[in-house]
């Protein structure tokens, strides 16, 4: 996943729940989820995330269910 796709769904107003698996994720392009004010549901299983990358996630003030595995 591209950051200008990530910075694209992170702009779709009605986002709730996204399942990326598998999409060489690291920290610095779950920042880019950060600016969702409706996101909710957060899955993303398969991707190189580390314990550091995790705070990049605080921001996400409406997210109920972060599923990593």
């Amino acid at each position: 996943m591209t950051a200008e796709g990530l910075q694209g769904l992170a702009s779709l107003p009605a986002l709730r729940r996204l399942y990326l698996n598998g999409h060489g994720l690291t920290g610095e392009r779950v920042a880019l989820l950060a600016n969702s004010v409706t996101l909710q549901w957060l899955q993303i299983p398969g991707n190189p995330l580390s314990d550091e990358d995790i705070p990049h996630l605080a921001s996400l003030k409406n997210l109920r269910i972060l599923d990593l595995n």
